[in-house]
């Protein structure tokens, strides 16, 4: 197979057109019923979508995995489309298709995949151009056959055809879509638009100066069961609909705001209607709620690396004279920062943001760079908080605070969550949420245009908790069908790591919630696929968060205890509530943002009244330590 593998690169640089007349083709399926391409479906006015693959593939079973082609069939199947899926290898077998042949990946390509699948025993690669596994044909009921690329007759050059390349197919109406441009494919199906926006006079209408409002999931219930969109920078959502009932609702943000005409429910009857919704968010208290992330992708001694900050006001009026601390440990040292430094007080550096409507967001970006002479391995922290605080909701957005090892070479592309443990295996508490962080790199030889990353969201998790963090360059998120959250970074423009190393690299944050209840030992398992370009998806390494509430936990540093501490800020004494039930005995450490330990105490009881000691005014972190496992960590701040 390797010497077929080759011959099909080859064959596709002798691709002459984007699109030709589909030659005649007559086939039986693997069920034994035969298909004729023409009688019966092009002559009878159904577009056809071919699949040519072959099941040692992998990035056939990453395409088949995703479940878009099972969505598509599912939603638009008989309604003047059809799938075919061909196994045009003649080396494989039914058995390899099933996963359990010598030639497959062992992915099993037939079981709740619901088209038509055939495995020929010769299927013509030159008449049908075959470039490469998976190639993508479509053909038009008039016989015209588009192709997922061409060679450029002057150059020579490959073009990718876009709108029919697998990787473009990201959801079933991506495909549809694909279709009614090229083909004109009538599918009988209506649309809905719907948009978010600050409804700033809570009339319920929206106004030409009321803006939409990012990253709002909606959640769309119909005959085909639930899904969520997620609203765009324009704080649109869309989605194909077919016949039937529907109910649409959207997730408030937060406490300060509730959502005018949520809930909708409306009927699809016939076809070919447009249904559009607006839900306007509605100021329930006068509040700000200033939101912060802070990240840095990498740290390497003696190198200068991006520190990014994103913040926003997601309150009800105006923050006024906003501005972010930011503290760095004494070993980090900035280089040049996108916003002025306005004043330094030793490792604290505060920056003025002005004035921040309802719902304005804005970046810092900042050059860093680690003392050369710290040791491979060693911890470093910094964080980055926002002010003024609300005096009306505790939200702990409003800090931004990161540890992370110096380290040597690293796998630049991975996956990876917050705080950082050292490996892929984490303990968390129920019903927690866990911030994760995608790392890309181009280390191509060439800059890579566009960059896509497919995050397989576990059923363990809810989908209409995300939100988006910080990230290296702009980006839109969308929710794919099948569960899967989409980061689509456009034009990045991202150089090649021979040209420029430091900007070859990129990142994007994003945080989401568990779904309740789950019991001690349920394992959450994360991983993401990275594209660039039209390249071959490279997938990152897989994240396990085990759920423990801590009462049988043993020996663990990453784990989160639940503890209060009060007041906060403080002066001179600071009160520690442990929840009764988790705590065994320990000990509570004091250590400054630099990991120094400044103070120890040991605590019996639940509740603990901790005298400072020679702490001057800042701000600090207490570990709680108990007898069986390192189980949380607070900040506080001292004032004079």
């Amino acid at each position: 197979m390797a010497k077929l593998y080759s011959f099909l690169f080859v064959l596709c640089f002798s691709l002459q057109y984007g699109q030709s007349q589909a030659p005649e083709l007559i086939m039986t399926d693997i069920n034994g019923v035969e298909h004729d391409l023409y009688d019966d479906y092009l002559n009878q006015g159904i577009t056809v979508i071919m699949i040519l693959d072959a099941a040692w593939n992998p990035w056939a079973e990453v395409f088949v995995e995703n479940g878009v082609l099972q969505e598509f069939h599912t939603q638009f199947a008989g309604t003047g489309a059809v799938i075919l899926w061909v196994d045009v290898d003649p080396t494989t077998d039914l058995e390899d298709l099933q996963g359990t042949g010598p030639n497959g990946t062992g992915y099993d390509f037939i079981a709740d995949n619901p088209y038509p699948i055939f495995n020929p025993d010769f299927f013509d690669i030159d008449a049908w151009q075959v470039q490469y596994y998976p190639t993508v044909r479509m053909l038009c009921p008039d016989g015209t056959a588009y192709a997922d690329g061409q060679q450029d007759t002057t150059s020579g050059n490959f073009i990718l055809t876009e709108e029919i390349f697998y990787g473009e197919f990201e959801t079933a109406d991506d495909i549809a879509e694909a279709m009614v441009s090229l083909c004109g494919t009538d599918f009988n199906l209506s649309n809905l638009s719907g948009t978010v926006y600050a409804d700033a006079n809570d009339n319920c209408e929206e106004d030409t100066d009321e803006a939409g409002v990012q990253g709002i999931v909606a959640t769309i219930n119909g005959p085909n069961g639930e899904f969520n969109r997620v609203s765009n920078s324009d704080g649109d959502f869309f989605s194909f609909l077919m016949e039937g009932d529907y109910e649409v609702s959207i997730q408030e943000p937060n406490d300060l705001w509730t959502v005018c005409n949520n809930n909708q429910s409306f009927t699809v009857v016939g076809t070919d209607t447009d249904v559009v919704l607006d839900f306007g968010l509605q100021a329930d208290q006068d509040c700000i709620d200033p939101v912060i992330d802070l990240s840095v992708p990498f740290l390497r001694r003696c190198f200068n690396s991006y520190m990014y900050i994103d913040y926003c006001n997601e309150g009800t009026i105006v923050m006024e004279n906003a501005t972010i601390e930011l503290t760095l440990h004494e070993d980090i040292s900035i280089v040049e920062s996108s916003i002025p430094v306005s004043s330094q007080d030793g490792n604290v550096y505060t920056f003025e943001l002005g004035d921040l409507d309802p719902w304005e967001c804005g970046e810092l970006n900042l050059v860093v760079l680690v003392d050369c002479e710290v040791e491979l391995g060693e911890e470093l922290c910094y964080q980055a908080e926002i002010f003024p605080e609300s005096d009306c909701v505790i939200d702990p957005r409003s800090l931004g605070l990161e540890c992370q090892e110096i380290i040597g070479s690293f796998d630049p592309n991975d996956k990876r969550a917050f705080p950082l443990t050292g490996s892929d295996n984490y303990k968390v508490l129920p019903d927690t949420e866990i911030k994760y962080q995608i790392r890309f790199q181009n280390t191509g030889t060439d800059t890579a245009f566009n960059v896509f990353i497919d995050d397989q969201i576990s059923d363990l998790m809810d989908l209409t908790s995300l939100r988006g963090g910080a990230s290296s360059h702009p980006y839109e998120m969308e929710i794919l069908d099948e569960r899967i959250v989409k980061f689509k970074f456009d034009n990045i423009l991202l150089p090649d790591s021979n040209v420029n190393l430091l900007g070859s690299n990129g990142f994007v944050n994003y945080f989401i919630k568990q779904n309740p209840g789950h019991a001690n030992g349920t394992v959450i398992e994360n991983y993401a696929d990275i594209f660039f370009d039209f390249n071959d998806p490279v997938r990152t390494n897989t994240t396990f968060h085990e759920v423990d509430d801590g009462i049988l936990n043993t020996n663990d540093s990453s784990f989160n205890l639940n503890f209060v501490l009060s007041p906060n800020p403080t002066q001179d004494v600071l009160n520690v509530e442990i929840r009764e039930d988790l705590w065994k005995g320990g000990e509570v450490r004091i250590v400054d943002l630099q990991g120094k330990t400044l103070q120890v105490e040991r605590v019996e009881g639940s509740v603990k009244e901790i005298r400072l000691r020679g702490i001057s005014a800042g701000i600090y972190l207490m570990h709680l330590q108990g007898d069986d496992g390192i189980l949380g960590t607070r900040k506080f701040v001292v004032t004079d």
